[in-house]
C-alpha cells in the first residue's frame, strides 16, 4: 500500500498559480510583461550608446515607444504560438516561455553593440535565458502575482512614453512655427532639391549618351546650368552641411560619427528669422536626418516615418527577420527596409504646403532614388539594360587592386543606376508641375543639386564617400528663377556648393547674412569678381578596405585654373589631373617633369585656401 504525502497549502497554491499562468490570458499577459521590460532593457542600451558612447542610433525620437512596443507584439505572438503548442502536445507552455522571453531580451541587448561577436552574445544569451529559467520556474505563485499586479503598470508606462515622444514633437513645431519671423513683402519662396547620389557622368543635362534627364534638360532651358559644379565632399552628411552653412569639411563637425553642432547658422534658421517656414522632407534616413544635425531651424522635418519598415527596424529581433529576403518580398521591402521613395518626400511636402500658405516658404527636399540598391520601379528597371541581359541589384561595392573583371561587374549596375536616374527625374518632372498646379511655384527660386556623385570601379573604387576623383564630387547645379535669371545660361567655370547660401542672400535680398564666400550671380551675368574656392574634402573613412585613399588619411581637393589637384593630408601623397582634357581623370600628371611648378603651386593654393576658411 503507498502512502501519499499530503498536499500543502503551498503546494495547491502554486499548482493553481501554475493553471493561471498557463492559461491563454495568462500566457498573453506573461508575453505583454515581459515584452515591456525587454523593451526598456534595449531602450537602457541605445541611451548607453547615444549619451554613453555617442554614437548615432539612426532612428528617430519614436524608437522611445515603438522599441517596447514592438517587442511586446513579437513576445505576445510567440506566446500565443505556444500555446497553440502546449495546448495540442498537453504540456506546460509559460516555464520555456520564460526561458525564450529572458533569452530574446538578453540577446537583444547585446546585439545593440557591434563589438560583441554575433556568437558570443548568442552564447551568452542563452546561458542568461536558462538561468531565468531556473529562477522563475521555482514560485509560480510569486511570479504570476508580481506579473498580474504590474503588467497595466507597465502598459501605461509605454503609452505614457508614446504620448510624450508625440507631444513634444507636436509642441517642438508649434514653437518653431511661433518663431517664425516677420517676411517683407513679395519676397520669393525657395525650393532647394537634392539628389541624393547623383553624379553628373550620367546625366543626359551634362552630355551623357542615355537619356537619363529630359526633366532637368528643360529646366536648364529655364535657367542657369553650372556644367562644372562640385561638392564640398563625396558623402551625404559634409555635403549638406557646406549646402546649409556655406562652411567646408574642415570647417564642421560633420563626420561619420558626429553630427554637424551649431556653431554655424543653417540656412533655415537664417531664412526662418526673415519671416520664412522653413520644411524638410528628407529620404535619406540615414545620414540627412535630424539626429545628425540637419534639422536645425527648421520648423517642420521629417525624416523617419512612422511606418511599419520602420517599426520592424526598432529592434534587433526584428530587424533579423526582416532582413530575409523571402519576407521582405512578401512585405514589399525586398529592396531598402524603410526606404522613403520619391513619391512619398513629394506628397509629403505638398500636404505640408497646402496647410501652410500664408507665408513665403523655404522647403528642402532629399530624394534617395539614385542610392544603392539601384532598383526603381517596373518600367525604368530594365530600361537601360541591353536585350538579353539580366538585372542585378546587389550593388557590387568593391574590387581589389589588379581586377580586370571590373568593367564586367560594373556594367549591371551602370545599367541598373541609369533606370534610377531617369525615374528620378520624372519624379522632379511631377514635382515640379504638381507645385505650378496649386500656385506653389508662382515666384519660387528653384534650385536643383546633388550631394555628391557614386564611383562604378573607376580608379578600382565604388560607392561614394572614400575618395576626391571627378566621378564622386561633380554633381549637376540648376538654379531656376524666371524674371530674375536667365533662361538657357550655361556657365562652365568651376563652382562649389558651399556657394550656394551666399546665392540665395543674394537673389532674395537678404542683407546682411552670416554667410560665408560670394553668390555665382556674377558668374551668369558675365560680370568678373571673386568666386568660392572650388574645395572638396573627406576625412579618414572608417569600415573600407585599406587601399582606398582614404582609409589611409584625410583627403583634399581644388580646382585651379586647368588643374584639380588631390592630396592625402596624412601621407603627402599628390595627384593632378588636367579637369578639362582628362574628364575621367585616367592620367594622373603629378609625377611629370613639366607638371612640378603646376604642383607646387597647387599645394600652396591648397593649404592657404584651408588656413583662410
Amino acid at each position: 500500500m503507498r502512502i501519499r504525502a499530503p498536499v500543502t497549502a503551498d503546494a495547491t497554491t502554486e499548482a493553481a498559480a501554475g493553471h493561471r499562468l498557463n492559461s491563454p490570458a495568462g500566457l498573453v499577459r506573461l508575453a505583454l510583461w515581459a515584452g515591456a521590460l525587454a523593451g526598456a532593457v534595449q531602450l537602457a542600451g541605445l541611451a548607453i550608446r547615444k549619451w554613453g558612447f555617442g554614437e548615432f542610433l539612426f532612428a528617430s525620437s519614436d524608437v522611445w515607444w515603438t522599441t517596447p512596443v514592438t517587442t511586446m507584439v513579437v513576445f505576445t505572438v510567440v506566446a500565443v504560438t505556444m500555446s497553440v503548442v502546449a495546448r495540442w502536445s498537453h504540456r506546460d507552455a509559460w516555464s520555456p516561455l520564460v526561458g525564450v522571453f529572458v533569452f530574446l531580451a538578453a540577446l537583444s541587448f547585446l546585439y545593440l553593440f557591434p563589438p560583441i561577436h554575433r556568437l558570443a552574445a548568442l552564447v551568452l544569451a542563452t546561458g542568461i535565458g536558462f538561468q531565468g529559467f531556473r529562477i522563475v520556474v521555482r514560485r509560480p505563485a510569486t511570479f504570476e502575482l508580481l506579473t498580474r499586479r504590474t503588467t497595466p503598470l507597465l502598459i501605461v508606462l509605454v503609452i505614457l512614453s508614446a504620448t510624450t515622444v508625440r507631444g513634444a514633437q507636436w509642441a517642438h513645431e508649434r514653437r518653431a512655427l511661433a518663431a517664425v519671423g516677420s517676411a517683407r513683402p513679395g519676397v520669393p519662396n525657395i525650393l532647394l532639391i537634392v539628389m541624393d547620389t547623383v553624379r553628373g557622368f550620367n546625366l543626359s543635362l551634362l552630355g551623357y549618351h542615355r537619356p537619363t534627364s529630359p526633366t532637368l534638360e528643360r529646366i536648364a532651358r529655364e535657367g542657369v546650368n553650372f556644367t562644372n559644379a562640385f561638392s564640398t565632399s563625396p558623402w551625404t552628411l559634409p555635403s549638406h552641411a557646406s549646402m546649409f552653412t556655406g562652411r567646408y569639411v574642415h570647417e564642421t563637425t560633420a563626420d561619420w560619427l558626429v553630427p554637424l553642432d551649431d556653431k554655424w547658422a543653417t540656412l533655415a534658421q537664417v531664412l526662418g528669422s526673415a519671416g520664412y517656414l522653413a520644411v524638410g522632407i528628407s529620404g535619406n534616413t540615414d545620414y540627412a536626418s535630424r539626429e545628425v544635425g540637419l534639422g536645425r531651424g527648421f520648423a517642420h522635418f521629417e525624416d523617419y516615418p512612422l511606418s511599419l519598415p520602420h517599426i520592424l527596424r526598432s529592434t534587433p529581433m526584428t530587424r533579423m527577420v526582416a532582413r530575409n529576403k523571402t519576407l521582405r518580398r512578401v512585405l514589399g521591402l525586398e529592396h531598402g527596409l524603410g526606404r522613403r521613395h520619391a513619391p512619398v518626400v513629394t506628397n509629403r511636402l505638398v500636404r505640408w504646403l497646402d496647410r501652410h500658405d500664408e507665408r513665403p516658404y523655404f522647403a528642402f527636399l532629399n530624394y534617395y532614388d539614385a542610392h544603392r540598391p539601384y532598383w526603381p520601379p517596373e518600367g525604368y528597371r530594365y530600361r537601360f539594360v541591353p536585350k538579353g541581359e539580366g538585372h542585378d541589384p546587389r550593388p557590387v561595392r568593391r574590387g581589389e587592386p589588379g581586377d580586370d573583371s571590373l568593367p564586367e561587374k560594373t556594367d549591371w549596375a551602370i545599367n541598373a543606376y541609369d533606370g534610377a536616374l531617369a525615374y528620378l527625374d520624372d519624379q522632379i518632372d511631377t514635382l515640379l508641375r504638381t507645385l505650378q498646379e496649386r500656385g506653389f511655384l508662382d515666384n519660387t527660386l528653384v534650385i536643383i543639386t546633388s550631394d555628391h556623385g557614386e564611383e562604378f570601379g573607376e580608379h578600382g573604387l565604388f560607392d561614394h564617400g572614400n575618395s576626391l576623383y571627378r566621378q564622386a564630387i561633380q554633381v549637376p547645379l540648376l538654379l531656376r528663377f524666371p524674371g530674375r535669371l536667365p533662361a538657357g545660361s550655361e556657365v562652365e567655370t568651376p563652382v562649389s556648393l558651399a556657394a550656394l547660401p551666399a546665392t540665395i542672400m543674394s537673389l532674395i535680398g537678404l542683407e546682411p547674412h552670416p554667410f560665408p564666400g560670394y553668390s555665382l550671380a556674377p558668374l551668369w551675368e558675365e560680370i568678373d569678381g571673386p568666386t568660392s574656392p572650388v574645395l572638396s574634402e573627406v576625412r579618414k573613412v572608417i569600415r573600407q578596405p585599406e587601399w582606398y585613399p582614404a582609409s589611409q588619411g584625410d583627403l583634399a581637393a581644388i580646382v585651379n585654373g586647368p588643374w584639380r589637384y588631390i592630396r592625402n593630408l596624412e601621407t603627402g601623397v599628390e595627384e593632378l589631373y588636367d579637369y578639362r582634357l582628362d574628364a575621367v581623370e585616367a592620367r594622373d600628371l603629378a609625377g611629370d617633369a613639366g607638371a612640378t611648378a603646376a604642383v607646387k603651386e597647387l599645394r600652396t593654393a591648397l593649404v592657404s585656401t584651408r588656413d583662410s576658411q
